[in-house]
């Protein structure tokens, strides 16, 4: 049964700049006077913003005269004076059209008459959400790259510094911030950034965690949802928005029922005055009623490929695997607590092995996480991000499979099974060849279910996308290409590459689990 649970995006006004120094004149803003100076080339502001572009010759021995000039094409081939533009800096006009503007300037000795030319200035305003991150006194969240040890792998982060910092957020059209923070007050206003994930935070563009003082919905005007229960405190800004791949990963999980699956938006993120690029604005994984729903003394665990960087976790002695905490809080759980989870989950692998496991975990919702990894073909399935959780510590509550989260390695197992099938991450293995078929009897009957919509549903949701919003994500995507010196798919592109896999994947699936 599908679960018609909206995926849709709304993407808002945004505006870049390559440039040395910065004004943002808005008229909206109290502190829209303010000049950012940044070493970054890059700037995002909001719909129906100027720009006050500055440069200057820094020879202090000669005297310059300057000339800007609007470029149709990025290059000074084919430049168009701008006749009243003859200082050091200029104000462009208000950016409500969406396209990418260019300029530059030529300074002019004048003395020998010799020329140097700037660097191009590109403007875009782009449709998408502009995300303004400014951290107190201007400081990088940064974070310690660490090895694993002997017998463990992966790549992750150590000693990540939660910085204080104060967050708006502007939406298309809107000449006010639809969220401010507010400046950062602990317990009261504004929030703290950290470096987020393990091998993903290697590279140049990172991801990065968000924890608000005070809980809010950062998605309720940019999704129209009015529901006071959906705010939380714990936000992600993930890298993953210059593909489809979690849009998809996210659409398959929620036609194929599961309770909950991660909303999120495209946005334009600037921290510091830098521009970050494209990110997905998504909610955490958290204790709450609209996330993963556990009481008080309940459970979320992770089944963690990095469990070595962490300082609470347990290892089960059946199956050797690691887990580490969502929810108690590392600070706050008890070794009562984790002696609880540690020992059910030992006694729970006692009873996958000899076939025992319906009263221990939730059949269900095992069969339907591996099905929607299988579906994607996804080659990491069995790294981190393997949630699970246990509604309370009564003997009636369940082991439950949370949502699915890790959509990287997306359409990469062709032909065969997702990694995690033939695995014990999950306890598939075990229970795929038990003679308890309970696992597989449910995983088979929910492809069943599933096989004859899925395409239908996933190919209506693309489309409404590329009808709606693709054009703003393109246009995104070649900023975000810009600043980290990259090549920038087009959402046509995704869904081709979508149609091309589904066209092929269904029909495997069909034969394969067939013969299971």
């Amino acid at each position: 049964m599908i679960k018609r649970q909206s995926l849709l995006v709304l993407l808002i006004g945004s505006v870049f700049l390559f440039g040395c120094v910065v004004e943002a004149s808005n008229d909206f803003e109290d502190d829209s006077a303010k000049i950012i100076e940044t070493t970054s080339l890059m700037n995002v502001v909001p719909y129906n913003t100027a720009i006050k572009i500055s440069y200057k010759v820094s020879q202090s021995d000669k005297s310059f005269s300057y000339q800007w000039y609007q470029s149709a094409d990025g290059t000074t081939e084919k430049g168009t004076l701008l006749p009243e533009e003859n200082k050091s800096a200029f104000t462009t006009p208000r950016y409500t059209e969406k396209k990418i503007y260019y300029y530059y300037c030529v300074a002019t000795d004048k003395a020998t008459g010799a020329s140097e030319f700037s660097p191009m200035y590109s403007v875009a305003y782009t449709g998408l959400p502009v995300v303004q991150i400014d951290t107190v006194d201007g400081e990088e969240p940064t974070a310690d790259y660490v090895s694993p040890p002997a017998g463990a792998y992966g790549a992750g982060l150590k000693n990540a510094t939660k910085v204080p910092a104060r967050m708006k957020i502007f939406k298309d059209g809107e000449t006010n911030a639809i969220y401010d923070s507010g400046e950062y007050v602990k317990k009261e206003s504004g929030l703290t950034i950290k470096l987020r994930g393990n091998t993903s935070a290697y590279s140049a563009k990172k991801p990065y965690k968000l924890k608000l003082q005070k809980k809010a919905d950062l998605l309720a005007d940019l999704l129209g949802r009015s529901d006071k229960k959906y705010k939380d405190k714990e936000w992600i800004l993930l890298k993953d928005a210059t593909s489809l791949n979690t849009f998809v990963g996210m659409a398959v999980a929620d036609c194929a029922g599961t309770p909950w699956t991660p909303e999120f938006a495209f946005v334009n993120v600037v921290i510091n005055g830098d521009y970050r690029g494209t990110y997905l604005l998504i909610e955490a994984i958290s204790q709450s009623e609209k996330r993963i729903d556990v009481a008080d003394d309940g459970y979320i665990i992770e089944r963690d490929a990095y469990w070595w960087n962490e300082d609470v976790k347990f290892i089960t002695t059946l199956y050797n695997q690691k887990y580490t905490f969502k929810y108690p809080d590392d600070d706050d759980i008890t070794q009562e607590q984790i002696a609880y989870i540690e020992d059910y989950m030992n006694t729970l692998e006692t009873h996958v092995q000899d076939g025992t496991y319906e009263d221990w975990l939730d059949t269900e919702s095992f069969a339907r996480w591996l099905l929607i990894h299988d579906i994607l073909g996804t080659w990491d399935s069995g790294g981190s991000n393997v949630y699970m959780s246990k509604y309370d510590s009564t003997e009636n509550s369940k082991i439950f499979m949370s949502t699915t989260w890790d959509y990287d390695s997306n359409y990469r197992m062709n032909d065969t099974w997702a990694r995690q099938h033939n695995g014990n991450r999950i306890y598939a293995y075990p229970m795929l060849t038990s003679e308890n078929t309970a696992f597989k009897d449910s995983y088979k009957a929910q492809w069943e279910a599933l096989s004859s919509e899925l395409w239908a549903y996933l190919s209506g949701k693309l489309e409404e996308l590329k009808k709606s919003q693709g054009e703003d994500i393109n246009l995104s995507r070649q900023c975000d290409a810009k600043r980290w010196g990259s090549t920038a798919s087009t959402v046509e592109a995704n869904i081709q590459t979508a149609q091309n896999w589904f066209s092929s994947r269904i029909p495997w699936l069909d034969s394969a689990i067939s013969g299971l």
